[in-house]
């Protein structure tokens, strides 16, 4: 199916940092000189369009499949070192899915393109089984013909690592997946006690 490579990064919960993982991937190729595409695959949350600060004539929907360009913000007028395709502008259009399937099939496919980076919403099993969501719509398809691997973020502690590790159950895939555990984050205070994550102080 695909020609080029193409790095979904997800994971199992929110607030992993996955979109800006996503982004400085796409930096960090696009400044090994690899000709690099970033995809705002979250429709929903669109934070590399957030992040960016696009416009909201800059959308999927202006994909034509013989020249994405109409649709790609490119590095020049991105002021960084990878191309851009944004999210939908209107994450509940029907036949997204589909769009972003073919987008995908398309950037693969371009010889001028080394590698595609795709900020993917967090999933869960249930996801991963309905091909009616971009996990397991876009991502799973991809994956099963060989064409994709998986970047995913998994918690530490609660929820976030218990769910990820459902969630990479279900996917079933290690040989294609590379997990990275969020790093704790530094206590904002100096503190005189450390249980686990948490910071006490008093």
């Amino acid at each position: 199916m695909s020609e080029r490579p193409i790095a979904f990064v997800t994971g199992g919960s929110g607030g992993l940092g996955k979109s800006g993982n996503a982004r400085q991937l796409a930096a960090l190729a696009g400044r090994q000189r690899l000709h690099t595409v970033l995809v705002d695959g979250n429709p929903g949350q669109q934070s590399q369009r957030a992040w960016h600060r696009l416009d909201a004539d800059r959308m999927l929907e202006n994909a034509q499949w013989d020249d994405l360009k109409h649709a790609m913000v490119m590095p020049r007028e991105l002021g960084q070192p990878y191309a851009l395709l944004p999210g939908p502008l209107d994450p509940r259009a029907p036949g997204l899915i589909g769009l972003y399937g073919r987008a995908l099939i398309a950037l693969s496919r371009d010889p001028h393109i080394d590698l595609i980076v795709v900020d993917a919403d967090r999933m869960d099993p249930a996801q991963w089984r309905s091909s009616h969501t971009f996990a397991g719509g876009v991502i799973r398809p991809f994956m099963q013909a060989g064409a994709g691997r998986i970047l995913f973020r998994i918690g530490q502690t609660g929820s976030q690592l218990g769910d990820g590790l459902k969630t990479l159950d279900a996917v079933g895939m290690p040989e294609l997946t590379i997990t990275c555990a969020q790093r704790p984050a530094p206590c904002p205070t100096p503190a005189r006690t450390r249980i686990g994550n948490a910071c006490w102080t008093g």
